[in-house]
Parts: structure tokens; sequence; C-alpha cells
């Protein structure tokens, strides 16, 4: 294991013999310096993303509802070529937080470029889809909420919508692994992230929840403390986001290993090795 070179006979099996809990301490404890630095390179490419939300945040808090619905749309709209900006970066950066999760030995820049890159099609085209799809989501809420007639039929299939999608939201959190791992074809990589986030409810609910306890607690703490805000801030610039992503990819690893064979993710990260 990284990081513990004082005990050589650290091995595989040994690890695997120790709490998934300890170990995700453990690797933590030896990368956090790398998450900052992955933090610091994803927050480059969020920067529209964040402008675009916070815009809209400060527009939508004077409208009514009716009017909030229909702006929803126009930042789902706006946010398409911003999560673009963001699709192939977020291939490489995830590429390397997996592979810290599983504590394998990376060249953190060497492979950001290399697996941003290689995954840079699939990453794209996966993204396009997302995006528009959640702007067509967006317009069909418009409609079961304000232009169609409030019945309990309504409100039953406005509610079921909402369910699948939100399920279809947080089924990223398994795309962006499995694009990084597999060989996959796009239709694919959209049906088995589906499929594993109805197959594993606690864990696709749970990793989401978990990585922003962090943030839930310090908007508290800036309720109550004055400087709770500049503290939300500067975690969020230094390490939120990437730490944020280190606890959901541990999870969709714990997942992958799960249900998917290790030894075709092993075949797969040998097959891009040579090709890339």
């Amino acid at each position: 294991m990284y990081g513990k070179s004082n005990k050589p006979d650290y091995t595989k099996e040994a690890i695997e013999k120790e709490s998934k809990l300890k170990q995700f301490f453990d690797i933590l404890g030896v990368k956090y310096g790398q998450l900052i630095k992955l933090n610091l390179l994803l927050l480059v490419f969020m920067l529209p993303s964040i402008f675009w939300t916070w815009w809209n945040f400060v527009v939508q808090a004077n409208l009514s509802g009716a009017e909030r619905y229909f702006y929803r749309i126009i930042y789902s709209a706006g946010m398409i070529p911003c999560l673009l900006i963001l699709a192939a970066p977020l291939a490489g950066i995830t590429y390397i937080i997996k592979n810290f999760t599983q504590d394998k030995h990376v060249w953190m820049w060497k492979d950001f470029v290399a697996h941003t890159k290689s995954n840079a099609k699939q990453a794209v085209l996966y993204m396009l889809v997302y995006s528009i799809l959640l702007f067509i989501g967006q317009i069909i809420l418009y409609g079961y909420t304000v232009l169609m007639v409030q019945s309990t039929i309504t409100i039953i299939m406005r509610v079921m919508f909402i369910v699948i999608y939100l399920l279809f939201i947080v089924s990223a959190m398994y795309a962006y692994p499995m694009i990084v791992t597999y060989e996959l074809k796009l239709k694919h990589v959209f049906r088995n992230s589906f499929l594993l986030t109805i197959g594993s409810l606690h864990t696709t609910f749970l990793a989401p929840v978990l990585s922003l306890v962090p943030f839930a607690l310090l908007i508290g703490l800036s309720v109550i403390w004055n400087y709770g805000a500049l503290i939300l801030l500067l975690y969020s610039l230094a390490f939120g986001v990437a730490f944020a992503l280190y606890i959901i990819i541990s999870f969709t690893t714990a997942v992958f290993a799960k249900h998917l064979d290790p030894s075709a993710d092993e075949a797969n990260k040998e097959t891009k090795s040579v090709n890339e």
C-alpha cells in the first residue's frame, strides 16, 4: 500500500482483510495533497457552470413559482455548453480518483492528459446526451406543474417522472467510472449505469448524501457564525469538490467489484494502456 513503506509485508491479502472504512481513511491520509491539486484543476473547468448557476440563483430568487419553473428550463439549456466544457477533463480526473480508491499508482499530470484525451469523445458524447435529456426533463416537469390541469392522475404521473428523473441524474456517478474503465458503446454506458443505479439504490443515494455532508455542516455553521461562509468557501476551493468525488467513486468502485467482473476491469485497463 502506498504510504505504508514501513510495512514491506503489507500484501494485497492483508489489505483486503482491513475494513473498507479504514482503507478509505488510510488512502485519504496519503492522497489528500493530490486531491487538493485535482480540486483546483476541476474548479478551472467548472467555472462556466459555477457562474451560470450563481447568476440563475440570483435571478430566480425574486421570481414567482411559475416563472421560477420556466427559468429552470433556461438554466438547463445554458448548462449544456457548461457541462460539455467539463466533460473530457472530468473523465481524466475520474480515472485518477478511481485509481486512488483502489490504491493504484498514477502519474497525476501524465495520466490526466492521457485519459482526458483517450476518453474525450465518449465523455463529451455522453455529457451531450445527458445534458439534453436533463433539459427535456425540465420541460416535462414544467408541463406537469404549470401547463397541465392538476388532478390525481397528473400528480401521480409527475411523482413517477420525478423519481425516474432523479435516478437518471444520479446515474452519472456510475457512468463516468465506467467510461474510463471499460470499452463500451455509449448506449451500453447509459443502460448499465441506470441498471446499477436501480440495482444498488442504497449506494446510489448514500454516496451523494455523504459527499454533501461537509457542505451541509459548513452551511449550517455559516448561519450561526460570521466566518462560517469563509470556511465554506475555502473548503470548496481547496478540497471539497475532489473529496466529494473521492467519496462517490469509492462507493462506485465497490459496486463495480460486486456486480462486474474484476478480471474484465483489469483486461480493459490493459487494453486502454496499449491503445494509448
